[in-house]
Order: C-alpha cells, then sequence, then structure tokens
C-alpha cells in the first residue's frame, strides 16, 4: 500500500515540481541550493527515505516478471503431462479436449435437469 501511495504521491509531486519549474529560470539539475525533488517529498509523505520508494517499485516489478516465468514453467509442465496423458490413452489432444468438454456439458447438464 505505501509503494502504492509512493508511486502516485512521486507523480504528483513531480507535476507540480514542473509547474514550480515553469515558473523560475535559476533551477538547474542537480544544485545544491536547490531542494524538495519530488521522490523526497514523496518519500517523507509516506515516512520512507527517498531511494526507498523507487526500490520498491523495482522489487514489485522483478515480482511480476518472476511470476509471469513461474506462470509459464507451471502451463509448459501442464501442457507435457496433457500430451503424455493423451498418449497413454491412444487419442490426440484436441480429441482429449473435445471429450472433456462435452463430459463437462453433460455434468452441467445434469446438475440444472436434477437441481
Amino acid at each position: 500500500m505505501r509503494a502504492r501511495e509512493g508511486a502516485e504521491l512521486k507523480r504528483i509531486e513531480a507535476a507540480r515540481a514542473k509547474e514550480r519549474q515553469g515558473e523560475r529560470n535559476d533551477i538547474v539539475e542537480n544544485l545544491p541550493q536547490c531542494s524538495g525533488r519530488s521522490r523526497d517529498k514523496a518519500a517523507a509523505e509516506v515516512k520512507k527515505n527517498n531511494k526507498t520508494i523507487v526500490d520498491i517499485l523495482f522489487s514489485i516489478v522483478y515480482i511480476v516478471r518472476m511470476a509471469i516465468l513461474y506462470v509459464k514453467e507451471i502451463d509448459e509442465e501442464l501442457k507435457r503431462r496433457f500430451k503424455a496423458h493423451c498418449a497413454a490413452n491412444g487419442t490426440n489432444m484436441k480429441a482429449e479436449i473435445e471429450r472433456l468438454m462435452k463430459e463437462e456439458l453433460a455434468r452441467k447438464g445434469r446438475k440444472v435437469e436434477g437441481k
């Protein structure tokens, strides 16, 4: 929750900074006398240091990417097992899927009729 809040606050503070920059012409990047960077303000709002929000966002991206890879691995393993199941039953994947769909439709039909 704090990471999401921090990201939103960073976006808001960046927009505010952009507006303020239009009013001033003495702002130069990384000057020590200039303070109030958007990231610092957003971090202060959620009581985190300025690097923590960026680190959290990178962690979230990493976790999502790892989850995608993990799901792809599971998907490939399921396909491999399903192909093996089909081969053991002397059928192909398309025919087996059709058979399973017909079974499921018949089962659901019995539920509706039998209530």
